[in-house]
């Protein structure tokens, strides 16, 4: 029986990058949450005493993420849609067109059975804080996500999945993709429409498919027949089905073996191109990079479709 009241330990956190990059569980999380607002304006007419309409803005979900602090910077490539590390490092602007896909498996806390899928599709980074609060505190990152739209998947469609499939040597034109393992179940708001979505990505640009125009779906042989497909296309496919099917849960249970770092763990040092002078007397630092972007919407969609950075800025507190 599912619990009344879910505890943290019951949700399983999975991240998906959607144009490049690893799936990953982002172990060290000790708080997640996805919040949903939505501003509306009542509309009159003269003449008519009661509302005729209320008009919906474009929804706003935030994602607001704490991990702790482990030294490591899978989390980070997931979320810039990164494969390795660049050469120079890490920047602000790697994170400038990543989007990422936050999916919360809802778990019965005892058994682990899937109750639901919390699903927010392409998340873009708002905000990265590292944080020492004092000498003998455990260091901590606040990560913050932001994006439109968050679906709950229940019922007989309670498992989100996630495939990727690349297209082999020799393929130009029509493209089979097999997806019978799970079977993929109808949306139940859109009859006859099965796949959530299907990104391309193809020489570094990727694109939401279109049903009919780019791809079919046959659910009678549970394939999508890609109409236009090229070797070395990579295709990005979200379902949702009644049961993992045979790959399995796609999350793990964090048994990394360092838990936290303490802040004894850092050295932190201020440096002009001539001194560099390492902060030895420091007793707390917040570090945060805000990466503020023109989300803009265009006339004939509902998304914002727009998210590119307009400017980065970097705060630092010492005490």
């Amino acid at each position: 029986m599912s619990d009344d009241i879910r505890h943290a330990r019951a949700i399983s956190p999975y991240f998906i990058p959607n144009k490049g990059g690893s799936p990953d569980d982002l172990h060290g999380l000790t708080d997640v949450g996805a919040d949903p607002s939505v501003s509306s304006e009542d509309v009159f007419v003269v003449g008519k005493k009661v509302k005729c309409g209320t008009q919906k803005e474009t929804p706003e979900v935030t994602i607001p993420l704490s991990q702790l602090e482990r030294g490591e910077i899978d989390s980070y490539l997931t979320l810039a849609n990164l494969d390795t590390e660049p050469g120079a490092g890490l920047t602000l602007l790697d994170f400038n067109s990543s989007l990422t896909d936050v999916v919360y498996y809802l778990k019965d806390e005892f058994s682990g059975v899937v109750d639901a899928s919390m699903w927010m599709p392409k998340c873009a980074v708002s905000s990265i804080t590292l944080n020492i609060d004092d000498p003998e505190s455990r260091m901590t990152r606040d990560i913050e996500l932001s994006n439109d739209d968050r679906r709950v998947l229940l019922g007989a469609n309670r498992f989100l999945i996630y495939v990727t499939n690349t297209a082999p040597s020799g393929v130009a034109g029509a493209y089979v993709i097999d997806v019978s393992d799970p079977v993929p179940v109808v949306d139940p708001k859109n009859p006859g429409v099965f796949m959530l979505r299907i990104d391309r990505t193809r020489a570094g640009e990727t694109v939401t498919l279109v049903l009919t125009t780019d791809y079919t779906f046959n659910d009678g042989s549970d394939e999508i027949t890609i109409i236009d497909g090229l070797t070395g296309d990579k295709y990005d496919i979200y379902y949702s089905a009644s049961s993992f099917g045979g790959a399995g849960d796609p999350t793990t249970v964090d048994n990394d073996s360092i838990c936290f770092l303490k802040s004894e763990n850092i050295t932190v040092f201020i440096a002009d191109p001539v001194n560099e002078v390492e902060m030895d007397r420091l007793s707390s630092l917040s570090l945060t990079a805000t990466l503020n972007r023109l989300e803009k919407n265009v006339c004939g969609n509902p998304e914002r479709i727009l998210q590119e950075l307009a400017d980065t800025s970097v705060t630092i507190d010492l005490t």
